[in-house]
């Protein structure tokens, strides 16, 4: 599946799959406790790094516009997935734009945002988008808390030219005049559910 980041590549602990294994084959109630004081089990997590202009809208570019339609496949994604978000649109860069777009998703589309994005991209001066999405995943932060179990950038920009190695496996590119589609829905779903199976 392409290549990984860090906190996919690292093997989760026993603690990490529930505590239910030790090395001896069972475990010290008072010693789980202190294992896991000291190293908190991280969250199993599907991400998805989601695009704005050209993805939840189509010719309505601008900070303005996100199409209620397709702001209803992006919720099926995250019901089909149960995946999280990272936004890695420009829209994240702009305040009053990054809070338009929480509250279409919320009152539009009914997502629960403060449980589905847990953070933004970094902005890189020189980088391009794919690099951003690999320093996020590659992040101290994000890796002490999460274990990524599968993840999919879904943009109009051509990510998968602009880092092919990383991107192979993990991208959707949408049409700007469209937006996202059932097609491109369907195949994110598939590339984040696809994991579930190692599981």
């Amino acid at each position: 599946m392409g290549a990984q980041s860090s906190c996919m590549s690292v093997p989760l602990s026993d603690e990490e799959h529930g505590g239910r294994r030790s090395r001896s084959g069972s475990h010290s109630s008072s010693g789980m406790h202190n294992v896991m004081a000291m190293n908190p089990p991280r969250e199993r997590v599907k991400i998805l790094f989601l695009d704005v202009d050209g993805v939840l809208n189509g010719k309505n570019y601008g900070y303005g516009g996100v199409d209620d339609s397709l702001l209803q496949l992006l919720k099926t994604i995250i019901d089909e997935t149960r995946c999280r978000i990272v936004l890695s649109t420009t829209w994240r860069l702009n305040e009053s734009a990054r809070a338009t777009l929480l509250h279409f998703m919320k009152a539009r589309a009914d997502i629960n945002v403060e449980d589905i994005i847990i953070g933004d991209t970094p902005s890189l001066k020189g980088k391009l988008r794919a690099f951003e999405i690999e320093s996020f995943l590659e992040s101290e932060w994000f890796c002490a808390r999460y274990a990524v179990t599968a993840w999919v950038a879904i943009d109009d920009l051509p990510l998968h030219t602009h880092y092919p190695q990383f991107m192979k496996d993990h991208f959707i590119r949408t049409n700007y005049r469209t937006g996202i589609t059932p097609a491109d829905a369907f195949g994110a779903v598939h590339i984040l559910n696809h994991a579930d199976y190692d599981y």
